[in-house]
């Protein structure tokens, strides 16, 4: 009895995580946070509309979702990419966002469970974001995540914690 209660835990926890996988790409995955819904974010695509609604405009408004007031955004970066990719984008960031009285930025690379990522954080104005390319050596893939919320008490620590759940989901195939 004891261990068809032990298969029947392992069996529903699995399920419950696949539940909650989804596949940015064919070789990408992630689990969403719990209370992760899909959101049709139209701000944000109207104003990425701007710059064309091809490939890369579908790419970064496909994989989007919603935590209370925390808006999720995740896209595939095309083709295969190097260590040195995430550094030359750490050095744009700096170039682009540079630290004013308005605004706070901080960015550095990191690893968990075998990738490497870019962790860029800064807030303008009323609004906070965090965002991560993540990187996996073997597969050269590259996934983004951004994460914004308002700069009100206790969402930014609720961000932060919601962007280290997905990293530590990741999966690369």
């Amino acid at each position: 009895m004891k261990i068809a209660t032990v298969l029947l835990t392992i069996i529903l926890s699995f399920s419950i995580n696949k539940q909650n996988r989804i596949f940015l790409s064919p070789e990408i995955s992630i689990i969403l946070p719990k209370g992760a819904n899909v959101f049709d974010d139209q701000e944000f695509k109207e104003s990425m509309s701007a710059f064309g609604t091809g490939d890369a405009f579908k790419r970064i408004t496909k994989d989007i979702y919603k935590i209370d007031n925390i808006i999720l955004r995740f896209s595939v970066v095309n083709g295969e990419r190097s260590y040195e990719y995430l550094q030359s984008e750490q050095q744009s960031y700096k170039r682009y966002l540079k630290p004013t009285d308005d605004n706070e930025y901080n960015s550095e690379i990191k690893s968990i469970k075998g990738n490497f990522y870019l962790n860029i954080s800064f807030h303008i104005k009323t609004s906070g974001h965090n965002r991560a390319k993540v990187y996996n050596p073997k597969t050269r893939k590259i996934f983004n995540i951004e994460i914004e919320y308002k700069l009100i008490a206790g969402e930014k620590e609720k961000a932060e914690q919601i962007l280290q759940e997905i990293l530590e989901s990741a999966e690369f195939k």
